[in-house]
């Protein structure tokens, strides 16, 4: 991220350093030149109303799923007052990314694995293109998890049977509770167990998960549907060999993919219920429905002291604090764009507003919703059984996978998931080419296992560790996988 005004020669240091990316703000004085790369994105103050630095941020870093991207400040040539604000601007914009995506940042190692051995799931059953207004002129109601679902679910239970019911795994034992059966469930989290979130017994419908979601949601049995994840790194070379666009992806979480996919599915209508987007980093508890602390108590344990409070709108408050600021934003930005298309409802109690959604409170719900729906929907399963997945082609497949252990090889799949300073490149990517020898083994499981704890868990910065903490680091890969090269790893 630069801010201000930098000279041709530090711009080009600037793209052989960041080749994923840079975001640059200038000002109207700027005068931009033709042989910037695309990698390149420029943005000019004029552009940007009051707020918005941060949705700018947020999806520029959508593309960019590893990393902590720097904020670099230049020259300020005008409007000397404006600069310092931008900068902090932008500085807070890129901490609120980060501290969405989880301070755990061995998760991001395993979700990208997760893709990785996923993709046969993928191949095998991804979201039929079929399903696509299927349910034209059918309501639905979407269940997040946040805490205004104990409220709401005691007076919305009844219409079930008049709606097509897409919940959240998070919401699962709130509906189980309530003896609501929905008929689509997603999952498209890896840290998000099966195990933690679905009570034993219950009826979740069909499947809706993503390359990321955690195994034991595929080794369940039941019947489900794939979707490709945005910011998986390598769906844009696989459609390059024949992989065919996927009819949506899913992206942020359950929520925002809840209600993308009723748009998807045609619906009339939408209900939100558990959307509330708004919590306290001193209270953490405050952020979810009481069923899921019940049966996942660690749900919030990450939040805690680790995220910065933002006040957002409230629907009844003017302000209300929020750790959730991404991802208000993400979907604040869909409900504008699917009200276009239909109505959507946030039933609530408390928590932010959602800009265009028509807002009612719990204890005027069962009168809105008996408006709002009238007819007994569609039996959807047997809708269901009608439509079937497109497996990918076998060609398709085999060129995926052959591409894939070549990549693997080269160790382009994990260098991007790495944080490593880019003035100490050289250094690192003989380390890497190293190791990479080895990615490739049938064992990559227990390699990626080995990467995470050593380069993030143990030692945030790799390029800090002792040489008796290398030394462990090259016992480990020995015991992990058949060394060829024994002098040239030591020497790495």
């Amino acid at each position: 991220m630069l801010v201000g005004r930098f000279s041709s020669e530090a711009i080009r240091a600037f793209v052989e350093d960041y080749p994923a990316g840079i975001l640059w703000f200038v000002d109207a004085s700027f005068v931009g030149e033709c042989f910037w790369p695309d990698t390149v994105q420029i943005i000019r103050l004029e552009w940007l109303g009051e707020g918005e630095v941060f949705g700018v941020v947020s999806r520029f870093h959508q593309k960019i799923p590893f990393g902590e991207p720097c904020v670099h400040r230049g020259e300020w040539p005008s409007q000397e007052s404006v600069w310092p604000g931008m900068v902090n601007s932008v500085e807070e914009a890129v901490a609120s990314v980060m501290q969405y995506r989880g301070a755990n940042t061995p998760h991001l190692f395993l979700k990208q694995r997760y893709s990785i051995e996923h993709l046969k799931y993928y191949f095998e059953q991804p979201l039929p293109k079929a399903l696509k207004n299927t349910f034209s002129g059918v309501p639905a109601m979407v269940f997040g998890a946040g805490p205004s679902l104990d409220v709401a679910l005691a007076e919305c239970a009844a219409f079930q049977d008049r709606c097509i019911v897409i919940a959240t795994d998070s919401a699962l034992h709130a509906l189980h509770h309530y003896s609501v059966r929905p008929d689509f469930t997603i999952n498209i989290d890896g840290s998000k167990r099966a195990a933690e979130l679905w009570p034993q017994g219950m009826d979740v419908g069909k499947l809706l998960l993503s390359t990321r979601s955690a195994p034991d949601w595929f080794e369940s049995g039941s019947d489900r549907w794939v979707l490709m994840d945005k910011v998986f790194l390598g769906q844009y070379w696989m459609h390059d060999l024949g992989l065919p666009e996927a009819p949506m992806q899913a992206w942020c979480n359950g929520g925002y993919t809840g209600l993308a996919f009723a748009r998807f599915l045609g619906c009339s209508s939408v209900t939100l219920l558990g959307m509330d987007c708004a919590s306290d980093a001193q209270r953490p508890e405050s952020a979810y429905s009481r069923f899921k602390r019940d049966s996942y108590p660690d749900c919030f344990e990450r939040f805690r002291s680790k995220q910065s409070v933002k006040l957002l709108p409230g629907n009844y408050d003017e302000r209300v604090p929020s750790i959730f600021e991404q991802a208000w934003v993400l979907l604040s930005e869909l409900v504008a764009e699917v009200c276009a298309d239909m109505p959507v409802y946030n039933i609530t109690d408390r928590g932010a507003k959602l800009e265009g959604s028509v807002l009612v409170h719990p204890s005027v719900a069962q009168e809105a919703l008996g408006d709002l729906m009238r007819e007994t929907s569609p039996c959807v399963r047997s809708c269901l059984e009608k439509i079937k997945s497109d497996p990918v082609d076998e060609t398709v497949q085999d060129a995926i996978w052959g591409e894939i252990a070549i990549l693997a090889s080269k160790w382009r799949l994990m260098s991007e998931g790495l944080d490593v300073s880019h003035k100490n490149t050289l250094w690192a990517q003989r380390f890497y080419e190293v190791l990479a020898t080895y990615l490739s083994d049938v064992r990559v499981s227990g390699f990626y296992d080995l990467l995470a704890r050593y380069f993030v868990a143990e030692y945030p910065n790799p390029l800090l560790i002792s040489l008796e903490e290398a030394e462990a680091l090259y016992a480990e890969v020995n015991a992990l996988v058949e060394v060829t090269e024994r002098s040239s790893l030591k020497e790495g």
